[in-house]
């Protein structure tokens, strides 16, 4: 099976889904990663230690291949849409996944909504056939957004991560500009004890949590 996780930024790949692409990987299933924006300036050294980082990341999760688009951190929204949109389904047709794992509705960063409506629109029923997409719970972006009934995250998929939290959590460490001090959302307490939330949610130690976006069973 091939699986795609499609993330805004650096770091939501493990946030949002790391256990189960773990559990991916472990299973035998080839995993790849798309990723649309860059942190830093092109000219600015750190851009370099940030794409070493990236590919540190790919590695230790066993990524079977990744592509970063390079748009700007916090301005996909100064980005045409159909730009963004091309240039993500060039790397969707050449991966050509049974699962997607991206940016649920109802996020509070406005890249990641834009991602959200991307998937959903490159993924329409005349493009692509037998797909699975769920929706990541991205720590901070998800659990700060406003409620509201239209588009609020609410988890219909859980996955058991047990055997694989500990793995997360050293690489999510690996963020190191990302993490914080708890109380947090993007500490590692925090991310462990989300995940302790929702696998008692369903009666297992750990778990990561999806809303089922789209499937098409045939």
């Amino acid at each position: 099976m091939k699986v795609l996780v499609i993330s805004a930024h650096h770091d939501d790949e493990t946030f949002g889904a790391g256990g189960s692409l773990l559990k991916h990987v472990a299973r035998g299933d080839e995993v790849y990663w798309l990723n649309f924006t860059e942190t830093w300036d092109k000219y600015d050294k750190q851009r370099i230690d940030r794409a070493r980082l990236q590919q540190t990341i790919a590695r230790e999760t066993g990524f079977s291949g990744y592509k970063l688009l390079g748009f700007p951190d916090g301005g996909l929204d100064t980005v045409p849409f159909r730009t963004l949109f091309d240039a993500a389904a060039v790397y969707l047709k050449q991966t050509d996944p049974d699962w997607i794992y991206t940016i649920g509705p109802g996020d509070i960063h406005p890249d990641h909504d834009i991602v959200y409506r991307l998937v959903m629109a490159i993924t329409r029923p005349t493009r692509w056939k037998g797909l699975k997409i769920l929706g990541m719970e991205i720590h901070s972006s998800t659990s700060w957004a406003w409620a509201n009934k239209s588009n609020s995250f609410i988890p219909n998929i859980y996955n058991d991560i047990t055997p694989y939290l500990d793995r997360k959590l050293e690489i999510a460490s690996l963020y190191k500009d990302e993490m914080n001090e708890y109380p947090h959302a993007r500490s590692l307490e925090a991310i462990k004890a989300i995940a302790s939330y929702r696998g008692s949610s369903v009666g297992v130690r750990y778990a990561e949590a999806f809303m089922l976006m789209k499937e098409v069973i045939r």
